[in-house]
């Protein structure tokens, strides 16, 4: 799918689901940047659909995501929203593939920790899905984006269902950051969600960060 290429956002029902954008609302022909950059709903579950839900399911387990070992029959479409389980480092990891050319590392905790990549995405998918998240530093989106000069900062933010957790991952030129917010006991927090609890974090940690660099 290249950026400009019109998927459907439209009511869409399935016979034991039927997915909703987060506003509830539809948008019709939709390009498929648009679709990354809004996280819509509607059109990733009929991309799914599509690609084949053991398609996918099988390159998400290639990618290293060892909590996610279920069938594709449990999950279902769900799988493309985020319905499985997945750990914060696990997400870094993957999204450092955007900075890393289509590679996927590990975290290294130590040092001497030894490198380990994964092929994730070709080199040219990356850019595109990167410079794609990179168009996100809007006033709508982050209030102080006119107030700060920063580097590109490709960067997403996921909420879970029943609001349970809120995450954000930032990639810049020099730092990979990923927040997650959320109680221990998985305990619901009504109102949170990643734009509003997890990214204002994110982008204070990497603001933090980049004037240290900059003294």
């Amino acid at each position: 799918a290249l950026p400009a290429m019109l998927f459907p956002d439209v009511p869409t029902y399935y016979r034991d689901f039927t997915p909703h954008n987060y506003n509830r609302t539809f948008d019709g022909a939709v390009p498929a940047d648009r679709v990354v950059e809004r996280s819509l709903n509607v059109p990733s579950v009929r991309m799914l659909d599509k690609y084949g839900k053991e398609n996918f399911l099988a390159l998400v387990r290639a990618l290293g995501f060892g909590t996610i070992d279920r069938s594709a029959a449990h999950y279902g479409l769900s799988l493309i929203l985020g319905g499985a389980g997945s750990r914060l480092e696990d997400l870094v990891s993957g999204y450092s593939a955007l900075a890393r050319e289509g590679r996927s590392a590990n975290l290294r905790l130590q040092p001497d920790d030894a490198l380990r990549e994964r092929r994730m995405l070709s080199p040219g998918a990356a850019w595109v899905i990167r410079r794609i998240l990179s168009g996100q530093a809007r006033p709508d989106r982050d209030p102080t984006a006119e107030l700060v000069q920063r580097p590109q900062l490709a960067w997403k933010t996921g909420t879970s269902y029943g609001f349970r957790d809120a995450w954000s991952i930032g990639v810049s030129p020099r730092y990979l950051i990923g927040v997650w917010i959320g109680r221990p006991d998985g305990t619901p927090v009504p109102g949170q969600f990643g734009l509003a609890s997890a990214a204002p974090l994110m982008l204070q940690v990497h603001d933090l960060l980049s004037n240290r660099d900059s003294q």
